[in-house]
């Protein structure tokens, strides 16, 4: 395992080790005089099969997972910038591709991010709407 600890004043280390990616963050607390590490692997890390286009967009883009193996659902949360969940759907899939055209131009302009969860995958990207 490839692994190194952040401090809080340096932020979260990203490394790589083959498939896998680790993300090592410091944790600190106030009064408390060890920062302690924690490696998280995240399996879905690798976000090619996430295709969000147009990107910037006004609130209507299109969705398009390529999935390495079949699905039968997936979950889209759609979050905003304090972390807030403002969209949740269920999606059902057949085979190891998904589109779907979202219509969420009743948001703010901002910057948002859209994780997807499967069976065996997540992923999360930003998107913008202008």
């Amino acid at each position: 395992m490839v692994s190194a600890v952040a401090f809080a004043d340096k932020g979260p280390v990203v490394k790589k080790s083959g498939n896998i990616t680790y993300i090592d963050i410091g944790i600190y607390q106030p009064n408390v005089e060890e920062c302690y590490g924690m490696s998280v692997p995240d399996i879905g890390i690798e976000l090619d099969w996430i295709k969000i286009y147009p990107n910037p967009n006004p609130g209507q883009f299109t969705l398009e997972l390529n999935l390495h193996q079949p699905e039968k659902s997936l979950v889209i949360h759609i979050y905003d910038i304090a972390g807030k969940v403002v969209f949740r759907s269920v999606e059902a899939t057949e085979g190891n591709h998904f589109h779907k055209e979202l219509d969420v131009s009743f948001f703010q302009k901002g910057v948002y991010f859209i994780r997807i969860t499967g069976k065996d995958k997540v992923g999360v990207k930003q998107i913008i709407i202008n």
